[in-house]
């Protein structure tokens, strides 16, 4: 079953990749796909790309190496006579802010006498009213990591000819990543606190760290009880993904929308979220921990207690000559 490639279903898979929440390139200036697609609509119904602006961006990216060089590569627009049916290899952010879904292909039912027999199915089998089988006979999701360009733009080579930016704004060398660490906490053990604890303090970079789990743990909680972590805000209806470890989708049975959101909540216990952090009472008192065990380290030093004892060799030495004067 193919899902439904809204919204919620594009932004957990970036969330889970922990990418931008949409494409970094969807503009008409950074990807000759997202100019393609958007130029197309213009001739199905859509409003047009001012027509100087568009000649403009048209020879702009012809000059550049991610152009598509065949008509298999191009995107494009088809049907009967003046009416569109098929949109193929189109830019998803472009088809979700016209159709509402994030796809790369999307096909109009041929003619009335197949809507009518495809309604009639979906009304059987009490389909949701927003499910895209109502008006689509077919439809390939697609997340912007999956297009083919993607990976061309982020690496931003080319052969000499210009590539058209965005006024001021040239395409970016780098993507910046919101890291987080996830952790079923249902097992935990103490031992096993302790050591999140530590990678907590020893990883400041990670800017979220995401505990899930059945049922409080008691070890997690003596934590927080003892003000080592903080993390009061529980969150719920979160399931784990049969297919990604360690992956964690957020669903509700009151708006679940695709049968694979469905069938997971019927067939899965649910988990609670709750986001962590170390307390600054905890930072201070590892910070004091660790430079007391640089101490101590560096006073059983070997060349430290040859010095030590060389110092008080010397003070001896020192004292014996006071006195016999």
């Amino acid at each position: 079953m193919i899902p439904l490639p809204s919204l919620n279903w594009y932004l957990d898979i970036s969330t889970r990749q922990q990418l931008s929440p949409r494409c970094p390139y969807a503009s008409v200036y950074r990807c000759p796909r997202f100019y393609q697609s958007l130029s197309l609509l213009g001739e199905a119904g859509s409003t047009k790309i001012d027509p100087q602006e568009d000649d403009k961006l048209k020879q702009a990216w012809e000059k550049t190496d991610v152009w598509p060089v065949t008509r298999e590569q191009a995107t494009s627009i088809s049907g009967p006579g003046d009416e569109t049916k098929h949109y193929s290899q189109f830019c998803p952010e472009v088809s979700f802010d016209r159709f509402g879904l994030f796809a790369t292909e999307l096909h109009k039912y041929a003619d009335e006498i197949d809507i009518g027999i495809a309604h009639k199915e979906l009304s059987k089998e009490e389909v949701a009213p927003d499910d895209w089988r109502w008006s689509w006979s077919h439809v390939e999701p697609m997340h912007y990591t999956e297009c083919p360009l993607y990976s061309l733009l982020r690496g931003g080579k080319g052969r000499n000819g210009p590539k058209p930016t965005f006024p001021d704004i040239g395409l970016p060398d780098s993507i910046t990543t919101h890291q987080i660490s996830v952790t079923e906490g249902d097992h935990l053990t103490s031992e096993d606190v302790e050591d999140l604890i530590l990678y907590m303090y020893g990883h400041p970079e990670i800017k979220s760290f995401e505990v899930y789990y059945r049922a409080e743990n008691p070890h997690l909680k003596k934590a927080m009880d003892d003000f080592r972590i903080s993390g009061n805000t529980v969150r719920m209806h979160y399931y784990k993904h049969p297919d990604h470890d360690l992956s964690f989708v957020k669903a509700h049975k009151n708006t679940a929308k695709s049968d694979w959101e469905k069938h997971l909540i019927a067939t899965s216990p649910m988990y609670f979220k709750r986001v962590i952090a170390l307390t600054d009472r905890e930072r201070a008192r590892i910070d004091r921990e660790k430079g007391q065990t640089i101490s101590d380290k560096i006073l059983r030093h070997p060349v430290f207690v040859i010095l030590a004892i060389l110092g008080s060799i010397a003070s001896i030495i020192g004292l014996w000559s006071l006195f016999r004067q």
